[in-house]
């Protein structure tokens, strides 16, 4: 049986530093404040079991389809 995942071996990485902030806001709010969230950079040499990656737009448009950098079909 493999041991329970503990919240510092949980990365988010967000490449928007506002986003960084709000997501760290809302796991601390929930108790969860010892996931590290934060740029790609701020990751380097470092390990986690777990990491999520949070590509969030600030617009619908940024998340459209007709975007071609998000269009992968």
């Amino acid at each position: 049986m493999r041991p329970a995942c503990k919240q510092k071996d949980i990365g988010i990485i967000t490449p928007y530093t506002k986003q960084a902030h709000q997501i760290t806001r809302l796991l601390k709010g929930n108790d969860l404040g010892d996931i590290k969230v934060g740029s790609t950079e701020m990751f380097q040499g470092q390990e986690r079991q777990i990491i999520i990656i949070s590509m969030g737009g600030s617009s619908e448009k940024s998340a459209s389809c007709e975007n071609p950098l998000l269009n992968v079909n």
